[in-house]
């Protein structure tokens, strides 16, 4: 008797902690469809800067990579030598205007999280950027530089006229940053 009730008492304490940690993912998938999926644009900005906090507050290392797995445009990239992965997103924040987002995760290293900057994409050329001058993109394959110690990113992005770009591009670490291009 003694033992089942010491029982019941330990389950009370795990069962908040497990429904806490559960709900903190079901947050996160939700606010991340809902900036995908929305109809008004008002109410995806709104679940954008919901799902970024969320992000911020929730996602901390490659061990924490399965909670961005909520929506289908959500693309997931890992690196060749499983030192990191690379998420990618796109949506549109206006009729015909898309904003991209991205997240690293990094063995040992605090997530890298990081938005679109608006560009126009017929001058970007041989410049460099990092998490906060992004331009922005949806990545699906990811290959490794063997020249340089690199990667080599291709992925696509759309542009507010509704052309759509193909992006080949350099994705390096310098100094435990960062850059592209």
């Amino acid at each position: 008797m003694r033992i089942s009730f010491l029982k019941i008492l330990a389950l009370s304490f795990i069962h908040p902690a497990l429904c806490t940690a559960q709900n903190e993912i079901d947050s996160l998938r939700f606010w991340g469809d809902a900036m995908i999926s929305l109809s008004s644009p008002e109410l995806r900005e709104y679940a954008a800067t919901e799902f970024n906090k969320n992000l911020r507050r929730k996602i901390r290392g490659i061990e924490d990579s399965s909670r961005m797995r909520f929506h289908p445009s959500v693309i997931r990239i890992d690196a060749p030598d499983n030192s990191f992965v690379l998420y990618t997103w796109q949506r549109e924040a206006q009729a015909g205007n898309y904003r991209y987002g991205f997240c690293m995760l990094r063995e040992g290293q605090d997530p890298v999280i990081g938005q679109s900057a608006p560009r126009n994409y017929r001058k970007v050329n041989y410049e460099r950027f990092d998490k906060n001058n992004w331009y922005g993109a949806i990545y699906y394959k990811l290959l490794p530089d063997t020249f340089n110690g690199n990667y080599i990113l291709l992925g696509y992005s759309q542009s507010s006229d509704g052309t759509r770009h193909r992006i080949i591009e350099v994705l390096g670490f310098e100094g435990g940053n960062i850059f592209f291009g």
